[in-house]
């Protein structure tokens, strides 16, 4: 009698997960892009790393100007930083943000936001500073949102990562 119920659930579980997979595979796995005249430029050209309290510190910060025919969303807790690695990009840091539900900040036509992330090197963690490389590029990864229809209602929809990063800038001691 056990095995007959572990053989039902072991179907219940992996039948759902293989159709999850197959139909998975139809959808473009690919956001919307990004609009033409919105542009995410970073403050600096270089940013210090600063000791603060002994421990290491960056300040990145950047401007997102929206310059498109239409409103684009700044997402709580969606921003990064990624390296240029090999000529790719590759995400080197995320924040660690509480759970809660902000609405998208809206970035109308002809307006602008200014974003501004600390980095931290995080005691015990030395592998975790993501700027131990000076002479490499990096990039802010910005989660934008826009607006459009999806099933007949109007969802909010993140733009394609790879088309929301910052122009590259660098790091110095």
């Amino acid at each position: 009698m056990n095995s007959a119920l572990v053989r039902k659930f072991s179907l219940l579980a992996v039948v759902p997960l293989v159709l999850l997979g197959v139909y998975g595979c139809e959808e473009d796995p690919t956001g919307p892009r990004l609009p033409q005249g919105v542009d995410i430029r970073p403050s600096a050209n270089v940013f210090p790393i600063e000791i603060v309290d002994g421990d290491r510190r960056v300040t990145v910060s950047a401007v997102i100007r929206n310059q498109s025919t239409r409103i684009i969303y700044y997402g709580y807790c969606r921003e990064g930083i990624s390296q240029q690695v090999a000529g790719r990009w590759k995400s080197v840091w995320r924040p660690i943000c509480t759970a809660q539900l902000v609405p998208p900040t809206p970035i109308p036509p002809g307006t602008e936001f200014n974003l501004s992330l600390q980095v931290y090197d995080q005691p015990g963690q030395p592998d975790f500073f993501p700027f131990d490389d000076i002479d490499a590029f990096y990039r802010i990864d910005v989660g934008l949102l826009v607006r459009q229809p999806v099933d007949g209602a109007e969802e909010f929809v993140l733009i394609e990562p790879s088309e929301s990063g910052s122009a590259p800038f660098r790091v110095a001691d």
